[in-house]
């Protein structure tokens, strides 16, 4: 019998409690709920449940409301396309602007699929170290992002790069452990308006934890936390590495409800007219400062074939637990990068674009 998702998950992440560093015990602290303000209130209990978040620390069958459709891959040249559209209108002027903000979503717009499509947490389930997991994020970001970039960056003397991402997990964490929602908090400078900022100089998840200053985490909490961090982190560091950034130069802005690109900008100290978020979400679409981009849902052959050799030399399908094979399997179709042959074996089904 197919264990739930969300069952299969918390086996996992209990198991993983006894192999992580959690520096020491952590006692447990029932947040009071009641003090939440109604803005928190209303979060808690519906906006975070449309992020990549719930999947990982709902910790029960996903419930996203998602629609089942085929989306057309990301055209190669896509952002840069649409960044010259841009140019056209806001940039028409003879001398460079001199500070503009490069800001970028992450899932299916930065990288390939909804985090990796589950391979990030599949590699933290068969116990690879944090590297291997920064390894696979490289072979998933978007190959038109760097010309997008250096278009940008011809048109601006200086530009501030920053991932602004929705991963509601980080900031009310509903664990199913305790059958609670935890509003998460660390240095009370990197949160504003109801979203977290993570400077450029945090390097690494336990750096971030360190922070911690929310409700009492159980160990299986802070374990499942610290993964979705390492998670954020190594994509964060895989789009500068992309970008040819250097280290630390890269800050990441998390939110748990719609994107609001001038507030965020103002937040960080640059011009709102100066500042363009690329992102595939078409909810936002029409807002001002968004640049819509198509979805990058699938990948070239090339590409395909490099990320498949990695996960055959790194965790072979024949050799995944059974348990997160039927969790990898369960996945949404247009999210599916397992699947199970005409014999019930397990092997990877990576989409792959079409030839230009």
């Amino acid at each position: 019998m197919v264990l739930a998702r969300g069952l299969i998950i918390a086996l996992f992440v209990l198991e993983m409690v006894h192999s992580v560093d959690i520096m020491g015990p952590i006692s447990i602290r029932t947040p009071n709920l009641a003090n939440l303000d109604e803005d928190d209130k209303v979060m808690s209990v519906s906006e975070w449940r449309e992020d990549v978040g719930q999947r990982y620390s709902e910790l029960k069958p996903p419930s996203r409301k998602r629609l089942y459709f085929s989306p057309q891959p990301l055209a190669k040249g896509e952002l840069l396309r649409r960044l010259s559209e841009e140019k056209v209108k806001s940039f028409d002027s003879p001398r460079p602007v001199e500070t503009g903000c490069f800001m970028l979503d992450l899932d299916r717009t930065c990288l390939f699929g909804n985090d990796g499509n589950d391979l990030g947490i599949a590699l933290q389930w068969m116990d690879k170290p944090k590297e291997t997991v920064c390894e696979l994020y490289r072979f998933l970001v978007n190959p038109s992002l760097r010309p997008a970039f250096e278009e940008f960056r011809s048109q601006v003397k200086n530009v501030k790069v920053v991932i602004y991402t929705m991963r509601s997990s980080l900031l009310y964490y509903n664990s199913n452990f305790r059958g609670i929602i935890i509003p998460v908090h660390f240095s009370p400078d990197w949160h504003q308006d109801g979203q977290l900022y993570i400077p450029p100089f945090v390097r690494s998840a336990s750096e971030l934890m360190a922070r911690y200053s929310g409700p009492d985490l159980i160990d299986a909490e802070y374990t499942d936390m610290l993964h979705a961090i390492e998670r954020l982190l190594a994509a964060r560091d895989a789009v500068s590495t992309a970008l040819g950034l250097d280290e630390g130069s890269v800050c990441v802005v998390v939110s748990s409800k719609d994107k609001d690109v001038a507030r965020t900008a103002t937040t960080l100290g640059v011009r709102p007219s100066s500042t363009y978020l690329f992102d595939d979400n078409p909810k936002i679409a029409r807002c001002p400062g968004v640049v819509a981009v198509k979805p990058y849902v699938a990948l070239d052959a090339e590409r395909r074939a490099a990320l498949v050799r990695f996960l055959d030399e790194q965790m072979p399908a024949s050799s995944l637990d059974a348990d997160l094979i039927d969790f990898m399997v369960s996945a949404a179709p247009d999210e599916t990068v397992l699947q199970r042959d005409a014999f019930g074996r397990p092997c990877w089904a990576i989409p792959e674009a079409a030839a230009p």
